[in-house]
């Protein structure tokens, strides 16, 4: 995949063209209203009429379902989003739902968007001469198009969510999950309580690999990234990945170009 990105965040908009653009958009429930999108688009210098639409994987419902027996290749998007429709904030009839097996039997990931919110996005941006090429998120783009990922276990921290993700040496995904970050009560809003995230999320987790987990930090800003590397250190967690350099959208870019070391 090698077309100008966009990237969509809780902030706004980000775009890649002369070194990086950025826009503010009106979000709804997570996804940005289209019309605000398509008017970001319309402002966007891209060179080139293909564009691909990163968003950060939360915003893509991702949701681990589990079925009680084996469905048949027919009834399986029937069945996962009958279980889906009691997660989802819109009704099942205006899912598009993308599935993937996890490791235990009868077990699948799932990403779901509103048919409706892709619909007007792709009708937008064809309205305006531009091809959407690809909708779907930051950290799963990676995952499935660098081979770095596979046999190994990724964590991505973003604002205000980190995502988990384990890959079997052919690429297929072991395991999935998303949780909101922790945070301190100190009045801020905004502190990560470092011992919450590390001792009760990331180190079950990490305990159960072989190999050093992958650590990509999606955050903006000016935030201390160091004081995670540091505190894991501390715990003898072993984790590798590069640190933040540059806007959100360039590290994207330089992970999918040369992966993670």
């Amino acid at each position: 995949m090698n077309f100008p990105w966009i990237y969509v965040t809780t902030r706004g908009i980000e775009g890649d063209w002369n070194g990086g653009w950025t826009h503010e958009l009106e979000l709804a429930s997570g996804l940005p209203a289209t019309g605000s999108l398509l008017d970001a688009l319309d402002a966007y210098p891209s060179d080139g009429n293909k564009l691909g639409l990163l968003l950060e994987d939360a915003a893509l419902y991702p949701l681990r379902i589990d079925l009680e027996q084996k469905a048949s290749p027919r009834e399986l998007d029937q069945f996962l989003l009958w279980k889906l429709k009691r997660f989802l904030p819109f009704p099942i009839e205006d899912t598009e739902m993308r599935h993937l097996p996890l490791s235990e039997p009868n077990t699948y990931l799932t990403f779901s968007l509103p048919k409706h919110w892709i619909h007007k996005v792709f009708e937008g941006c064809s309205e305006r001469g531009k091809q959407l090429g690809y909708i779907g998120g930051m950290f799963t783009a990676l995952l499935e198009n660098q081979g770095c990922f596979r046999g190994r276990r990724s964590i991505a921290l973003f604002d205000e969510f980190f995502a988990a993700a384990a890959l079997d040496n052919k690429g297929h995904f072991r395991d999935y999950r998303t949780r909101r970050l922790p945070l301190l009560s100190d009045g801020s809003g905004e502190t990560i309580d470092l011992d919450t995230l590390i001792h009760t999320d990331w180190k079950p987790l990490m305990d159960e690999e072989t190999e050093p987990v992958f650590l990509l930090d999606f955050r903006g800003g000016d935030t201390p990234t160091h004081l995670i590397w540091d505190a894991l250190g501390n715990e003898g967690l072993a984790v590798t990945g590069a640190r933040p350099e540059g806007p959100v959208l360039a590290r994207f870019q330089a992970w999918m170009k040369d992966g993670v070391s």
